[in-house]
């Protein structure tokens, strides 16, 4: 079987681990014996299922090894699996319990519009080894929750992860050029590092369009003077500004929340796309930024950047949202109940 990522560990949509089950022999009320069972199972969620179909994903439980003491006999086995409703998990294994044999369960989760559901697998494993009296049925549950949802609105339909893996939204300079460049430079110059793994926090996603429109509109509509069409290839082709933010406004580290206490985008510190090539793409001719405010290392608790706009559009539309419908980051304030800010991720900049 595939044990994907490995034994033990698991991404924002695989999870495999060994679970250990004990069967006890009894004879006439005395036990004389005991069979210990090593199962392997691996679960593979289907983050992303079409508007309109059932959602739908598969598990594979594998015996790797038993281990028989005092007297035992060949045990009989049938697997019963569950999860919380509406989501619906049918076993399949059943045979002589030894190495090698397999099974699997297959889920369905029918999710309304909006509808998040937070559930474990519970499995029951029934066993019979005759002349013995019945044997204990072994139970348990798989070691994370995971959770299902169709709540991603505009983007797909539903689908399951692991919330507790934080995934990672990777951005290249190479591909977005100045835009990217604005993310680096604020990770290693805000006190915060917000978003860089090993030296801050996460970001956690926002979704409220009220909330975002709001952080918005004071970094980027508040004070913000676009430069003159800059000149890019063979000098004929003009690149038109735009204000871009760090952290984004579709985060609840947005420099415009509550907690930072910024008003304006003129309180954050202020970046600039720099050319660094006459030819090539937008990216490659305007690959990094400095800054161009007075500028005291730390001290920022955002940046705003000129940064031109189809660099800006095309992080935003083929960077972050496309991770917010892949990786399923929810609004967590919204979906659930006694939480504080959205599902968080890190960010990594690449050359």
């Amino acid at each position: 079987m595939v044990c994907a990522p490995a034994l033990n560990q698991f991404t924002r949509t695989q999870r495999c681990w060994l679970e250990t089950l004990t069967f006890i022999f009894f004879i006439n009320g005395r036990q004389v014996g005991h069979l210990e069972v090593f199962l392997v199972q691996s679960i593979q969620l289907n983050p992303a299922a079409k508007r309109r179909e059932v959602l739908r994903w598969t598990e594979h439980d594998t015996v790797v090894s038993t281990v028989a003491r005092g007297r035992t006999a060949p045990v009989l086995a049938t697997m019963k699996a569950s999860c919380d409703h509406p989501c619906r998990a049918v076993a399949r294994l059943h045979g002589i319990i030894r190495r090698g044999l397999t099974g699997r369960v297959d889920y369905t989760d029918q999710m309304r519009l909006d509808e998040v559901n937070q559930t474990p697998s519970q499995y029951e494993l029934l066993a019979v080894a005759p002349p013995f009296a019945p044997l204990n049925t072994a139970k348990w549950h798989s070691p994370l929750q995971y959770r299902c949802d169709n709540a991603l609105t505009g983007i797909k339909g539903p689908g399951c992860v692991f919330r507790e893996f934080t995934p990672t939204l990777t951005v290249s300079r190479r591909e977005f050029g100045a835009a990217a460049a604005l993310i680096q430079w604020a990770q290693v110059n805000m006190s915060a590092h917000w978003g860089w793994q090993g030296h801050g926090k996460p970001l956690k996603r926002l979704a409220g369009r009220a909330a975002i429109d709001a952080n918005r509109g004071a970094i980027c509509e508040t004070d913000f003077h676009p430069f003159p069409p800059w000149e890019a290839e063979h000098g004929t082709l003009k690149v038109k500004d735009s204000c871009d933010e760090f952290p984004f406004a579709a985060t609840y580290e947005s420099g415009a929340m509550g907690p930072f206490g910024v008003k304006t985008g003129a309180a954050c510190q202020q970046v600039k796309a720099v050319k660094t090539s006459d030819t090539g793409s937008e990216a490659q001719i305007w690959n990094k930024v400095t800054p161009f405010s007075k500028f005291i290392r730390h001290a920022a608790k955002c940046v705003r950047g000129h940064i031109p706009i189809t660099l800006n559009v095309e992080l935003g539309r083929d960077g972050y949202r496309a991770f917010i419908g892949s990786e399923r980051l929810l609004d967590n304030a919204a979906a659930d109940a006694g939480r504080v800010g959205g599902d968080p991720f890190w960010l990594q900049v690449t050359a």
